[in-house]
């Protein structure tokens, strides 16, 4: 549906045999295998090479369920970073961002108008495990750059466990903005851009941010990576702007959405090497056939979690944590 996000996290919560992390790499573009080739030169871990696989993975996915034929797209970046659907030229045109961090990988995606400027961005922020409590102030005393003094004093005027919500609210909304604008952290003023969590508020240098929705949820998730299960959360944003003449800046909280399986799609290693093996073994007239027959994703399909009953639960008492 035009101008309704969607949104994918896979949860690495395993690491992949040599054997699938051979068959991602097969998939990926030149661009990717070039990068994945310098991590490797430089020595770079082999699950974060894998965490940069599937951030590249996740848009062939989209395009796939989209209708379009594997041969025929191309991915691009702006001069800054911002990934975009260089070809085919789709209409209505399918913006999307993708963010990742530790265990976790994921993509905002939205059909839009050809009038509308493809704006659309992600950050995702691990909350567990925390800092220890020591370490939570100097933290967020760090971030004192991006803050206004609202922001300032809605954050430090709360214990630590709810200030470092707060900070970690703030600090994905900024960076899903700025992604969603196509603009380098270095090159932005983070203070022009303020939010009022607890009244669930936007403001632009002082105005407010028509036209723009923010969607925010955290999730759990256990991850057995590197052998040995650990409990880990994570804090996530989305903004998608809709136009100009759309209404005052909307922002959400994730248990305000009471069919959160309708437009979040949870995924696991499972999942991936599923489609994976589907890339691999359909043929381009099989694919052809296919073709616009899914408008947009089936959030139960292969690898989907669609059961959002511990997303909801990991929910609980989280607005207040927030506001």
């Amino acid at each position: 549906m035009q101008g309704e996000m969607y949104c994918w996290i896979v949860f690495l919560d395993r690491d992949p045999t040599e054997e699938e992390f051979t068959h991602v790499y097969g998939l990926m573009d030149t661009q990717g295998r070039e990068r994945v080739r310098k991590m490797q030169a430089e020595q770079e871990p082999k699950e974060e090479q894998f965490r940069l696989m599937i951030s590249r993975l996740l848009p062939m996915w989209m395009l796939r369920n989209r209708g379009v034929l594997r041969g025929s797209w191309v991915l691009g970046e702006t001069r800054d970073g911002k990934p975009y659907v260089a070809s085919p030229v789709l209409a209505p045109q399918l913006a999307f961002d993708v963010a990742y961090t530790n265990h976790a990988a994921g993509i905002v995606f939205a059909e839009v108008a050809l009038t509308v400027p493809e704006r659309i961005g992600m950050d995702v922020m691990q909350l567990v495990p925390t800092p220890p409590g020591p370490n939570i102030q100097p933290w967020i005393a760090s971030c004192a750059h991006m803050l206004t003094p609202l922001e300032r004093n809605m954050i430090h005027s709360q214990p630590d466990h709810v200030a470092f919500r707060r900070m970690t609210v703030v600090w994905t909304m900024k960076y899903a903005y700025i992604k969603a604008l196509g603009i380098r952290p270095d090159k932005f003023n983070f203070q022009s851009i303020e939010c009022d969590v607890p009244r669930g508020t936007v403001r632009v240098d002082g105005a407010p941010l028509f036209g723009w929705e923010f969607r925010l949820f955290k999730a759990s998730v256990g991850s057995a990576a590197r052998g040995e299960m650990k409990p880990e959360e994570y804090q996530i944003a989305c903004a998608l702007y809709h136009g100009p003449t759309a209404a005052q800046p909307k922002v959400s909280f994730g248990e305000e959405y009471l069919k959160m399986d309708q437009w979040i799609k949870f995924i696991n290693v499972d999942g991936v090497m599923q489609f994976v093996k589907e890339m691999y073994k359909e043929d381009p007239a099989e694919r052809k056939a296919k073709a616009r027959a899914v408008a947009m994703p089936d959030v139960h399909g292969p690898g989907a979690m669609s059961n959002a009953v511990r997303f909801v639960q990991s929910q609980a008492g989280h607005t207040a944590a927030h506001r």
